[in-house]
């Protein structure tokens, strides 16, 4: 029989044994952990880029297909080179996809379009699976145009026409190289020449009116970054189409396209939709906006003014004085075009470099097959 001491000692060494296999669990699971997070989850981020790498082939092809007429053609082609990419990626995948998740124009235009692709894979793990999780999915998109290779146009629509009473010029067809000038009516958005619209909301001629509405457009935030290409959204712009009409500061906004060289949509106020909330895009010009200068007059007459008693009383009265002096500078905007008066308008100097087009884009440019996102 072992003494007190030896015993209180040995039961010491077989708590401390306890002790010690908790601490080599602990550190095993957590060095499971971390094999799942370097491994698999670097495996993932592989995978992830090579499923980017195949949408963006996968579009090109589609696009390319489209913008030669073969839509049928356009769906195989996506199919192969995403999944031809998505084999050479080295990963084991299951269950990859290559599909055309959205399109406009394809086979039926050369002048604009777009398809966007959807790759989609099933990454198989390593050590997740010790926590029951076998695999996880993998996917990105990408979108391809075609058509002229530039950017959109700014949300600031002008109406064909004149010279009017807003205009000094013909819209889209001036003489070359002229100056023209627009009166904009700060006060009501439309009063003028020009107006705002959505370049979110954007529908080709023939939609569906059922499926056409304007619950994103508006907000002046947006379309300053849309003037500014902060917030550019990724359709590819063509005519005829409708286009929601928008509200916004134009006396704000004007300043900010002094100087600029845009792509500007075109519509003909003479074509309606029963709704009334979509301008009809005809086309579209190019166009430099070169002096943005407010102007404002009144002739309402104020002051104090002489009144007539009548009968056995003395009666007071007040009328109205004079009209202010006025000046003369403020009353007409560039060569000739008259200010109203009695409220707030911006004298917009615009140099048209084009006539209309289908599309925002110079004609000197090679039509081609981009990515756009």
């Amino acid at each position: 029989m072992l003494p007190p001491t030896r015993r209180r000692f040995r039961r010491f060494h077989n708590d401390e044994d306890g002790a010690v296999l908790l601490i080599v669990v602990f550190a095993l699971v957590a060095m499971v952990g971390m094999l799942v997070l370097v491994v698999d989850l670097g495996s993932l981020v592989s995978t992830r880029r090579a499923a980017v790498t195949a949408a963006d082939a996968a579009a090109l092809a589609a696009a390319q297909s489209c913008f030669d007429g073969d839509a049928v053609g356009a769906p195989v082609a996506a199919q192969q080179l995403g999944l031809a990419n998505m084999e050479n990626s080295g990963t084991s995948l299951s269950g990859t996809t290559s599909t055309i998740i959205a399109q406009q124009g394809c086979g039926t235009s050369r002048e604009y379009g777009y398809v966007t692709v959807k790759v989609a894979t099933n990454q198989d793990l390593y050590f997740a699976p010790i926590f029951g999780i076998d695999s996880h999915g993998v996917a990105a998109e990408a979108t391809a145009a075609w058509g002229m290779m530039v950017g959109p146009p700014v949300p600031v629509m002008a109406s064909i026409g004149g010279p009017n009473a807003f205009s000094s010029c013909d819209i889209p067809d001036p003489t070359p190289g002229e100056t023209c000038y627009i009166l904009m009516d700060n006060d009501h958005n439309g009063g003028g020449q020009f107006g705002y619209l959505s370049l979110t909301d954007w529908y080709s001629v023939g939609t569906d009116p059922l499926t056409m509405d304007c619950n994103s457009a508006g907000g002046t935030s947006l379309i300053r970054d849309e003037i500014a290409g902060i917030s550019m959204p990724r359709y590819v712009y063509g005519a005829p189409a409708w286009s929601c009409q928008v509200s916004g500061e134009s006396a704000q906004t004007w300043p900010t396209l002094a100087g600029l060289t845009r792509w500007f949509p075109l519509t003909d106020p003479a074509i309606t939709e029963p709704s009334g909330k979509f301008y009809y895009v005809q086309g579209f010009a190019q166009a430099t906006i070169v002096s943005v200068e407010q102007r404002s007059w009144s002739n309402v007459g104020t002051g104090p003014g002489n009144g007539n008693g009548n009968g056995n009383g003395n009666g007071n009265g007040n009328g109205n004085g004079g009209p202010p002096p006025i000046d003369t500078t403020q009353q007409t905007c560039g060569n000739g075009i008259l200010v109203p008066p009695n409220g707030s308008y911006s004298c917009i100097g615009v140099t048209w470099h084009t006539s209309l087009m289908s599309t925002p884009g110079d004609p000197a440019i090679a039509e081609g097959v981009h990515l756009i996102k």
